[in-house]
């Protein structure tokens, strides 16, 4: 990353493009910001990147640094901004962010989950195949039932679970029944009613005898 530190001497603006391994600022000749300010020290103050920003640093200075007017020693932080003086000259530090720190994280890739090898092969045993193919025809049963037999048929069915066929307890529906619970057909109508009994038969006749048989 770089900035770029204007310096404002009294009648001379000059600019400095301040890299990560930073720049000193003084009267000397040496210094990569050498200015001709008569209150900089000989190695007045340096600027640097460090931790991911930028920082102004006083040298032990005789007439001190500055920043937002506020006298500084040892190094301080520089925000986007922030007025900066060394000795009698005003400076100001400005930077660009690169397109790397710009750029949003990039989400995390989805994390791929693995079904144990056991659970594979019971959903592929055939108990599991067989339950499925006798639960299906009964589902469609009971919404062909009337509708009062549908909570007790429904009731009786159960999905099959991974790896065990079908749930204890798993019967099969009855037949649909005509009529409806607790309705019983008439008995068979009888002939007589009930205590009714015939008729004793008539005692035989007796003929009287012919004339003259007993002669």
């Amino acid at each position: 990353m770089t900035a770029k530190l204007t310096t404002h001497e009294p009648g001379n603006d000059r600019t400095f493009e301040v890299t990560e391994a930073g720049i000193t600022i003084g009267r000397h000749a040496d210094n990569q910001a050498s200015l001709d300010d008569s209150r900089l020290s000989r190695f007045h103050a340096k600027i640097k990147f460090k931790d991911g920003a930028w920082y102004a640093e006083d040298l032990g200075s005789t007439n001190g640094s500055f920043l937002n007017d506020k006298k500084f020693d040892g190094e301080v932080k520089i925000s986007r901004g922030d007025k900066l003086r060394f000795g009698a000259t005003a400076a100001e530090l400005e930077w660009e962010e690169t397109a790397s720190a710009a750029a949003p994280a990039p989400a995390p890739a989805p994390q791929k989950v693995d079904v144990p090898e056991k659970a594979k092969e019971a959903a592929e045993s055939p108990d599991v195949k067989t339950a499925a193919t006798i639960v299906a025809p009964l589902s469609s049963l009971v919404k062909d039932l009337p509708e009062d037999l549908k909570p007790a048929v429904g009731g009786a069915i159960r999905k099959p679970v991974i790896g065990g066929g079908l749930r204890p307890g798993l019967k099969l529906p009855p037949k649909p029944a005509g009529l409806k619970p607790g309705l019983k057909l008439p008995p068979k109508p009888a002939g007589l009613k009930p205590g009714l009994k015939l008729p004793p038969k008539p005692p035989a006749l007796k003929l009287p005898p012919k004339p003259g048989a007993g002669a």
